[in-house]
């Protein structure tokens, strides 16, 4: 499945792949599409923010949907995967982070000429669509928007992400190392999921925003920082493996395994930050959920939501 991997170094072409292009610094789990199901990140992607769904507390003159043209023009990702990457949107960098099972998160902040200081979190899981024949990002995004530059977002922004891949790139050099003092997010956390935006194409009675009551939960951060962090959820035994990066930036993924609805490849990451009014990190970005509803193999149809945590305590 698709996020049933190893983690492999990124050292070269590797010997399976027949393709002259190296790409494989974007792949985490080999060049090559035969050696794993995690397509590579590294090429030139289209991004589609906010086409389904599209969320926003802002009143703000002249600021919609259709306003923000950068949301939906072609992008880049380059660099190499896990931590060293980024992604190239309108001439801004956005740096990423990827999970061991595949998920993938990026964000950073836009100096907007009309809006101010503007964060953009959007991430989701990559995964080649077997019936739309395309690499697809699948995912959420998340605007915060500090239009006055006090350093306190005044409007926020969720909505949906589709992005797929235009043709991939040569493999070229790595971002700077970022380091590992990452915020601790060790502790209990609340997740709250599809509080705004919710969206699937299942199509099950047995499925959607109100049964999936596991994603709505309490639960524990534990492990090692910043790249040895697990989280249990549930009572079927998952577990989902992240990393965190030194700028906030953090994303979980894993294999769930559902006593009714069969394999779950399930992602979600986002951005840590300080909430001023609640004194508490807080954590703002998406949730996906891919399900092999035929046991073939292949993501048979998708969930993808907004995302917050916040935690208990400091």
């Amino acid at each position: 499945m698709l996020l049933s991997l190893l983690l492999l170094s990124c050292t070269g072409n590797g010997d399976d792949s027949g393709d002259p292009l190296d790409d494989g610094c974007g792949d985490l789990d080999g060049n090559g599409a035969d050696t794993g199901d995690t397509p590579s990140l590294s090429g030139s992607w289209s991004l589609g923010f906010g086409d389904d769904l599209w969320w926003d507390d802002c009143d703000i003159p002249d600021f919609e949907q259709d306003s923000e043209r950068w949301l939906r023009e072609d992008f880049t990702i380059t660099g190499q995967v896990p931590d060293r990457f980024h992604a190239t949107i309108d001439g801004d960098a956005y740096p990423g982070l990827q999970d061991p099972g595949g998920g993938v998160v990026f964000s950073g902040v836009r100096q907007d000429k009309d809006l101010g200081a503007v964060t953009l979190v959007f991430g989701g899981m990559p995964y080649d669509d077997a019936y739309r024949d395309v690499e697809i990002l699948e995912g959420f995004g998340f605007l915060g928007i500090d239009q006055d530059s006090d350093g306190t977002w005044d409007c926020e922004v969720r909505a949906d992400v589709e992005s797929r891949k235009r043709e991939p790139i040569e493999c070229d050099g790595a971002d700077a190392d970022r380091g590992s003092d990452s915020p601790n997010i060790l502790g209990r956390w609340t997740m709250f999921v599809g509080t705004d935006r919710w969206d699937d194409n299942c199509g099950l009675d047995d499925f959607g925003q109100g049964t999936e009551g596991w994603l709505n939960t309490s639960l524990e951060v534990e492990g090692r920082l910043p790249d040895q962090l697990y989280i249990d959820i549930d009572d079927t035994g998952t577990r989902l493996w992240g990393r965190i990066d030194v700028d906030g930036r953090l994303v979980f993924g894993g294999v769930r395994e559902d006593p009714d609805l069969g394999t779950m490849d399930v992602s979600f990451g986002g951005l840590v930050s300080e909430d001023p009014d609640l004194g508490r990190k807080r954590v703002d970005g998406y949730v996906f959920i891919g399900l092999d509803d035929l046991g073939d193999g292949e993501i048979d149809c998708y969930a993808r939501a907004d995302y917050q945590a916040l935690k208990s305590g400091a």
